[in-house]
């Protein structure tokens, strides 16, 4: 049911920087993800929360979001135009 895969989705953790510094990496929950956390991606993971790229670049699969099927390379330029 939807419920189950709510529950299996909220165990999910990403890498992200937080600390008192800002610069220290930790895995987190995706339900713990902040505004203003910095979320670290490598190619094949998934995209945790709506966010921008603020450095590199990565390709992102969409499909679940408009059904395209092709990756689209994500820059922090992108989040400019936008």
């Amino acid at each position: 049911s939807f419920r189950v895969l709510q529950d299996k989705a909220s165990k999910i953790r990403t890498l992200c920087l937080r600390g008192t510094d800002g610069q220290t990496p930790v895995q987190v929950p995706i339900d713990d993800l902040v505004h203003g956390d910095v979320v670290i991606l490598q190619g094949g993971d998934r995209v945790p929360a709506d966010g921008r790229v603020i450095s590199g670049s990565i390709l992102v699969d969409q499909s679940s979001l408009n059904g395209e099927s092709v990756p689209v390379e994500k820059t922090p330029t992108d989040a400019k135009a936008e």
